[in-house]
């Protein structure tokens, strides 16, 4: 049975190849049959103005016979050449050039698509993030940032992917980090330490609130918040299968920047990444980066905030 499809398929296809070889062709000998007509249109009208000037008529449609009957030869006489001695070249270079344009895009998009990556952004979208978590159930999310840009919006989509059981670990800079924060605001230039400070602070306040609202509700979920102190060069979001990794260039901040979606779990650059997660939350882990309150209003006067 198998095998009688193939073969039909087989015939379809080779009926179709030869469909479409004949309407190329019945379509070439139209264009020069036109172009010859065209050619012989064109000569004719000029020997009948030639005519009737050699006689001596002057009729009034004489100069247009003339005019159109040179742009007709013109025409005719340029598609002639182009129909019988030029178009096959033409088309042989034309294809050569494509074969090549496909062969390098083809290249290209395999090794983005063997790599796992398959778009990029101009800039992390909250709203449309939200959105997207929001809608996930039974999945595993992750956030790795200095600190969570637009995390109010993010509030509520958070709040309700654990009411759909997904388990979010969160990783943070620790607003104590003293090195790693100098270092970032050295880097991002329009930032300085203690507006990072504040950024940061404001983000484990949400964290908290959202703690203290998942605990209220009995949400289904799990949610894990750990401080880091690391002087990271990405920022990742994941959700199931995707990342969205966005970068610290151009003295700004990652989510003001490129993000690059990669997916699917079995891809090499995928692995890379999770993996990367995985060492800097074990280590936030391990070190358990705490901050006291009575040392954080040491140096802040928002530690109300905390």
């Amino acid at each position: 049975m198998e095998t009688q499809e193939k073969s039909s398929k087989t015939e379809n296809k080779e009926k179709s190849k030869i469909n479409t070889e004949y309407i190329k062709k019945l379509f070439e000998q139209r264009v020069q049959v036109y172009a010859i007509l065209s050619l012989i249109s064109g000569w004719l009208l000029i020997f009948i103005y030639l005519y009737f000037k050699k006689t001596g008529n002057d009729y009034f449609f004489l100069s247009f016979l003339h005019e159109l009957g040179i742009t007709l030869a013109a025409v005719g006489f340029v598609s002639v050449i182009y129909e019988f001695l030029l178009r096959e070249h033409l088309l042989e270079v034309i294809e050569n050039i494509i074969l090549k344009i496909a062969d390098k895009t083809a290249s290209s998009s395999n090794n983005l698509r063997n790599a796992g990556l398959i778009d990029i952004y101009d800039e992390l979208k909250a709203k449309e993030l939200g959105e997207k978590i929001s809608k996930l159930a039974g999945k595993d999310i992750i956030f790795l940032h200095i600190w969570i840009p637009h995390l109010d919006i993010l509030k509520t989509p958070i709040l309700e992917a654990l009411r759909n059981k997904c388990n979010i670990k969160i990783l943070v800079l620790s607003p104590s980090s003293e090195e790693a924060i100098i270092k970032r605001s050295t880097a991002l230039g329009g930032y300085s330490p203690e507006i990072i400070k504040n950024e940061i602070i404001r983000n484990w306040s949400i964290l908290e609130t959202i703690k203290q609202e998942a605990n209220k509700t009995n949400l289904k979920g799990s949610l894990q918040c750990l401080r880091h102190d690391n002087f990271i060069g990405i920022s990742l979001v994941g959700y199931g299968d995707t990342f969205l990794m966005g970068h610290y260039l151009d003295n700004n901040l990652a989510s003001n920047t490129y993000q690059f979606k990669i997916c699917d779990a079995s891809k090499p650059l995928f692995k890379i990444l999770d993996e990367h997660f995985q060492s800097q939350w074990n280590r936030a882990e391990e070190r358990r980066v705490e901050v006291k309150k009575e040392e954080m209003s040491k140096n802040m006067d928002f530690c109300d905030l905390f």
